[in-house]
């Protein structure tokens, strides 16, 4: 059997500490900055589905979308006594697209439309870090998107480099290389997929060596909705990830590979109208890596989704939602994502998913050894002023709770085995100003609870302000 040496274990610690202390750094680095790139995509997605009002039968559309963002961090180690890694961040994002569209005539008598879509992407930002300097950063023009559909009515097909998910997004949800097909009988709706993670994509077990390098897996998944229930949508997937990221090490001996399955269960709809439902259940099992062994573990793991929402139809619009979320947890793991300080013995009870959902602005923990509630105010206060009318307000607040009060969370300073993390109260103002100009302000506290303690006991703050220009 392999094992690591007290060098490599040593040295992907210190990695995965370096990397952790680079929040705003690199993508997808944390829960924070996958958030905001979830925001920046949905943004654009009606770049991707727009259809020209033309008739002809070939025609390129093209455009580009421009943000300048402020995000200011504090305390966000929750001890007020210690400098920030990270003060403030300015950056601009740029990305420019182009989408060639090959429809049929108007006098056809089919409706398949093929078209090529392809996005590119420039950052820059500006850091300014504990030792009280700029630090001037700008990401080369890249690739985001590329990628091509094939209309084969009942049969669509997707490939490229492009966002793929299966079901809610938890499972597997990314900008990954691969190619996607759905296939329409009747009141059944099928999907399947493969992908690949992005050349030098920063893998989510930090504790790899030369984890910023890349990560090299691989994914799999199937999923069957049926919607033949007016107003409902069932649906059940299966999701397949192979990690072959964790064999490249240095010293060619270490075992960091972490094989998953996720077998899910949800659905949505409309209980009585306005009133909206929705739920996900997932079953992980696989085998990670016990650590310091490298021994073989089997995962046996759960996360669910439940969530009621309700929109008013009275003046503002107001939405209100009520949802509850867990992922289960590892009673010997510290590090919820890597190898190191990760399971010690036994079954891997942790949720280790590669998808996404939203946990909030200022903590933003991983659904991983996680149970979170969260409630949600939303409406529009000014509908009647027209200059503000497309002014939304949001707030939501927080609950956080351990799932297993001895193991870790995200956040490396809740080390208490207390099972109260902590709550947050969220606040969010959106201006449609005109069609292609908007704004955002967004405000979120997070307050410490008994799992942290009370040398990091501080509350930590998140503040963020952006303008998007569309063109």
């Amino acid at each position: 059997m392999k094992s690591r040496s007290f060098h490599t274990i040593v040295r992907g610690a210190d990695i995965a500490l370096a990397v952790l202390t680079l929040l705003a750094s690199a993508s997808f680095a944390s829960e924070k900055s996958r958030r905001v790139e979830e925001e920046k995509r949905q943004s654009l997605s009606e770049t991707e589905t727009r259809i020209l009002k033309t008739q002809r039968t070939f025609y390129i559309d093209y455009g580009g979308w421009a943000e300048y963002r402020y995000d200011d961090y504090c305390d966000d180690d929750n001890d007020s006594s210690l400098a920030d890694q990270i003060d403030f961040v300015n950056s601009l994002d740029m990305r420019f697209w182009m989408k060639a569209v090959l429809r049929p005539p108007a006098n056809a008598s089919y409706k398949n439309v093929h078209y090529v879509y392809v996005r590119m992407k420039e950052l820059f930002s500006q850091t300014y870090a504990t030792d009280k300097e700029w630090k001037n950063k700008q990401e080369s023009p890249i690739v985001e998107y590329a990628y091509a559909v094939i209309d084969l009515n009942p049969l669509w097909i997707q490939a490229g480099r492009h966002y793929l998910s299966i079901g809610r997004g938890l499972a597997y949800s990314d900008v990954n290389d691969g190619m996607q097909a759905f296939l329409t009988l009747g009141d059944w709706r099928l999907k399947g997929l493969a992908a690949r993670t992005l050349p030098r994509q920063h893998n989510i077990d930090l504790s790899v060596p030369e984890s910023s390098d890349g990560s090299r897996r691989f994914f799999y998944a199937c999923e069957g909705a049926y919607r033949g229930i007016p107003d409902h949508n069932f649906y059940s997937f299966f999701v397949i990830q192979k990690d072959k990221s964790g064999r490249n090490t240095q010293d060619g001996q270490a075992e960091y590979d972490y094989n998953s399955q996720y077998l899910g269960l949800g659905g949505h709809g409309d209980i009585i109208p306005n009133l909206h439902y929705l739920a996900e259940v997932i079953r992980e099992t696989g085998t990670s890596r016990v650590f310091p062994s490298a021994e073989k573990a089997d995962i046996d793991a759960l996360a669910g989704i439940f969530e009621l929402a309700y929109d008013a139809d009275v003046y503002s619009h107001p939405r209100l939602s009520c949802r509850y979320a867990f992922g289960s947890g590892d009673k010997d793991r510290i590090s919820v994502t890597d190898t190191v300080d990760g399971n010690t013995s036994g079954t891997d009870r942790n949720f280790l998913y590669f998808g996404y959902i939203d946990t909030g602005y200022a903590l933003a923990p991983r659904l991983s050894n996680l149970h979170f509630l969260k409630g949600l105010l939303s409406c529009a206060p000014l509908e009647q002023w027209r200059p503000f009318r497309n002014v939304t307000v949001t707030t939501s607040w927080y609950w956080y709770f351990k799932d297993r009060a001895g193991g870790g969370i995200t956040d490396t300073e809740a080390t208490e085995s207390e099972g109260y993390i902590g709550h947050e109260m969220d606040f969010e103002v959106a201006w449609q100003i005109v069609s292609d100009l908007s704004c955002t302000v967004q405000y979120g506290h997070f307050f410490t609870g008994d799992a942290f303690p009370e040398t990091a006991r501080d509350d930590e703050d998140y503040f963020s302000a952006s303008v998007i220009l569309t063109f």
